[in-house]
């Protein structure tokens, strides 16, 4: 059973949008990159000052999955067959990708990347602290803001997608916390009881949604009169409840594991090191089917 769960947007400061003349958050991947560009700044070395967005695998809770996502991507058929170089959207995802990087330089934005992406739970976040200027994050992000830097002018919004996928403007990756029951718990009908209680009582979930500050699981939590919910905070309330939002990459009944293919060949690519775009879709698609197979094997 569900119990609290995460849910995914665009976090942007709005100092820093005013001081480049953008009066709203972007809907479209595209209008995104337009924007980081805008918003982006230089030392006079050369070096990234402030990061309008950064694209790279791995920066705070992005990855490849996410952006190929937002262009109406999805990852396996209803077979559980990976669709990574048959469906456009992934080719989409990397050649937005990348081209983004190319704009920053991929030594530049991983020099950034590397002084900054150890701050992602701490005061010295990046975004928290001005040098990043939009970022795909997690609800729990409101709490840290409130508590570490209560002095930033921020605001929240669904992330972009596709300019030909405009009708999911509004989903994302979702999923969070479970609870359950072992198979042989000795003590099963107690453990139904506590499983219940962290799973449907309002006035817990309301607690703990104010206290650890992730999206509440049941409607009479999310609308209880306790819940202390603000504009920041709803944008994600209204990202899990959107039909289009799902957890992204899918769980198997082997796991997770099987896209790590998919995660190495992005290393690579925004390195500059594969350069064949088809190709390597190819190759990771022919991977992750090997994976699945041989994990759903007897």
């Amino acid at each position: 059973m569900p119990s609290l769960t995460d849910a995914y947007g665009l976090y942007y400061n709005t100092d820093l949008f005013a001081k480049a003349g953008i009066t709203d958050p972007p809907k479209t991947l595209d209008e995104l990159a337009t924007d980081a560009q805008k918003l982006t700044e230089k030392n006079s070395d050369g070096s990234i000052k402030v990061a309008g967005f950064v694209p790279l695998q791995n920066w705070e809770q992005l990855g490849i999955s996410d952006i190929a996502r937002a262009y109406g991507g999805e990852m396996l058929d209803e077979n559980n067959q990976p669709l990574i170089s048959s469906d456009p959207a992934w080719e989409q995802a990397f050649t937005w990708q990348k081209s983004l990087i190319d704009f920053y330089g991929y030594e530049n934005i991983t020099k950034f990347f590397a002084a900054n992406t150890d701050a992602e739970f701490s005061a010295s976040n990046a975004f928290e602290n001005g040098k990043v200027a939009m970022m795909w994050d997690g609800e729990w992000r409101t709490a840290f803001i409130a508590r570490e830097h209560p002095e930033l002018k921020y605001a929240t919004a669904p992330f972009p997608v596709g300019p030909d996928n405009t009708d999911a403007y509004g989903s994302a990756r979702v999923g969070g916390t479970i609870v359950g029951i072992p198979e042989n718990a000795p003590h099963a009908d107690a453990g139904w009881l506590v499983v219940k209680y962290l799973s449907t009582d309002t006035d817990y979930l309301t607690f703990m949604a104010n206290n650890v500050r992730n999206v509440p699981t049941t409607e009479a939590s999310a609308t209880s009169p306790a819940f202390e919910n603000d504009d920041n905070f709803q944008t994600f309330i209204d990202v899990w409840n959107n039909p289009e939002s799902k957890f992204f990459p899918p769980l198997t009944a082997s796991g997770g594991g099987y896209f790590t293919p998919l995660e190495q060949f992005t290393d690579e690519w925004q390195a500059g090191k594969k350069t064949d775009l088809k190709a390597g879709l190819q190759e990771v698609n022919d991977q992750i089917s090997q994976a699945l197979q041989q994990g759903e094997a007897p």
